[in-house]
């Protein structure tokens, strides 16, 4: 799993897997969800994430 996040358009990428993206759904208000052919997660993409995420660019894997 990896964290990405672009300061420059206040996005922040989780990426769970490196699966081509077959379908993407708004599965809340600006929380995309990407998934697979085979209908697996492939990556989050928070949208407007430093209005909901205190400090986005710091998130790490523990």
């Amino acid at each position: 799993m990896r964290f990405k996040y672009d300061a420059d358009v206040d996005i922040l990428v989780i990426e769970f897997n490196d699966q081509q993206v077959a379908d993407s759904d708004e599965i809340a208000p600006d929380v995309i969800l990407d998934i697979s052919v085979n209908q697996e997660p492939v990556r989050l993409e928070i949208l407007d994430a430093s209005k909901k995420i205190d400090d986005p660019s710091t998130l790490t894997m523990s």
